[in-house]
């Protein structure tokens, strides 16, 4: 029997294009295929594909969602290949192992010569296409940075206590379900944590509630400008975020990204919060949009992996920095197919 060969690929999408590698070794030399390559012992397809494509094209990516499983039997093995759309996040592309490269659009598909595998994807892919034509934020540790510890501290509060308070007031379940849903106001919520947190730390979360506008940090100019000139280049931009219409309205109030957003979707509105399927969907039948041409921003993996179950990649927001990395990733033009870098010498 055939041995059977567990490998991963990356289907890595900028705009309207896709990146394709033609191979620089062995005896299938010089076929075009997806950059991936083979799961090591203990690996999750998702961690091979990170370290396959750090390896092979010296950049870091964002693994989106399962796009396609392949079986193909070659003649001396079968390969079992799981494809993933993938998003850029930092790196320029340096060719390791590749003899050449390109950034196609779909209908540059057929015009190299694909390896029998990656073949079969190709018909799919003209088919469905695979643009990207929407870009989607969530607001807070994305669009917004907070310094709700520095709130509690300006009241005189040591940096210990500022982080508990805050955690009894975050970390409770109602302020998702009841405050980012749009059923109980600030003094409604007030009034539950009066009812098992001490009097002291209930005075302090009510002085946090009046002056919740201080909660807004430093401003991410980097990231607004980066959003304004995607945009500029035919992106759409949209708000997907948990948020209580209070402090919403605070936050954003005089945000210079709320002026170049297509459209905004916040949980206070249609009562529902990510990660439940009803607020993805209310945002694609607001606007018309399609999950396959998304992108979404978030810094929670639950809410970027129920995108993945819908069918639209995430980027799951680590940091500000890695988030202006692969913003500025899709800012870098492609603008044609012909060989991006040779293999390295």
């Amino acid at each position: 029997m055939p041995e059977t060969k567990h490998v991963v690929a990356a289907l890595i999408r900028k705009g309207d294009r896709i990146f394709a590698t033609q191979r620089g070794y062995g005896e299938i030399k010089g076929g075009w295929e997806f950059p991936g390559g083979k799961l090591l012992e203990g690996e999750t397809s998702r961690q091979a594909l990170v370290r396959e494509i750090r390896e092979e094209l010296a950049v870091e990516i964002s693994v989106g969602r399962l796009y396609e499983v392949i079986d193909y039997d070659y003649p001396d093995f079968h390969l079992h290949m799981e494809c993933f759309f993938c998003t850029l996040i930092r790196g320029e592309i340096e060719l390791k192992e590749h003899m050449d490269a390109r950034w196609l659009t779909r209908e540059e598909l057929d015009g190299v010569d694909w390896l029998p595998a990656d073949l079969t994807l190709i018909d799919r892919l003209k088919r469905e296409g695979f643009a990207i034509r929407n870009l989607i934020f969530d607001v807070g540790h994305v669009l917004l940075q907070y310094r709700w510890v520095e709130m509690f501290m300006d009241y005189g509060l040591s940096e210990k206590d500022s982080r508990r308070i805050g955690e009894e007031m975050f970390s409770n379940p109602i302020w998702t379900d009841k405050f980012d849903r749009g059923i109980w106001s600030p003094e409604r919520m007030v009034e539950e944590y009066a009812g098992y947190l001490p009097a002291e730390d209930v005075t302090y979360i009510k002085k946090f509630m009046i002056d919740a506008k201080m909660m807004r940090g430093e401003d991410r100019t980097e990231i607004w400008e980066a959003i304004r000139l995607l945009k500029e280049k035919g992106y759409r931009t949209y708000i997907l975020s948990n948020y209580s219409e209070y402090l919403f309205k605070l936050h954003t109030d005089g945000a210079p990204f709320m002026d170049f957003m297509d459209g905004v979707v916040v949980s206070y509105e249609p009562k529902v919060i990510k990660p439940e399927r009803e607020i993805y969907d209310y945002l694609m039948d607001k606007y018309d949009l399609r999950f396959e041409e998304c992108i979404f921003f978030d810094d929670r993996l639950e809410n970027i992996e129920k995108g993945h179950e819908l069918g639209m990649d995430g980027v799951w927001v680590t940091s500000r920095k890695m988030l202006a990395d692969t913003l500025e990733s899709l800012l870098v033009s492609c603008e044609n197919s012909q060989p991006i870098m040779k293999e390295k010498q």
